[in-house]
């Protein structure tokens, strides 16, 4: 379990609605396509997609679509989840998604998993604001 600040306590709501317009649905919209494609290259059957720093579920939420697939958007702060799981049940699509607190630095080292494809999706003010992750078990 996490320890220590959370430095999204008393941002979540303001984070969410920050969020919340025109660029950045389009933003999760291409980073969905781009990772569709590259799960379409490397052949790669899917049973459970992991969002890693999940935040409010803004890329979590519409993954949901997908049937078969299993849905879990990780954080390690609370209340980024909370608003995630209130997200998820306003706009549920096809299944619901699961969220976990967890600390993300060592979670896929511990899970034996191993990158096929790691790269920096967009970046804003020169700062990567979401990387794509593609791992296969060890």
């Amino acid at each position: 379990m996490p320890t220590g600040h959370d430095p999204y306590a008393n941002f979540a709501d303001l984070y969410d609605s920050e969020c919340d317009n025109e660029d950045v649905r389009a933003f999760y919209s291409e980073f969905r396509k781009h990772l569709l494609d590259a799960i379409h290259q490397y052949r790669i059957p899917v049973r459970v997609l992991a969002d890693l720093a999940c935040g409010t579920g803004n890329s979590t939420v519409p993954w949901t679509e997908q049937k078969g697939w299993t849905v879990i958007g990780v954080d390690r702060s609370l209340p980024m989840l909370r608003q995630a799981r209130k997200k998820t049940k306003r706009e549920i699509r096809v299944q619901e998604a699961a969220y976990t607190r967890a600390e993300m630095r060592n979670m896929l080292h511990k899970a034996g998993l191993k990158p096929l494809k790691i790269s920096v999706q967009r970046k804003l003010e020169g700062r990567p604001i979401r990387l794509l992750y593609l791992a296969r078990k060890s």
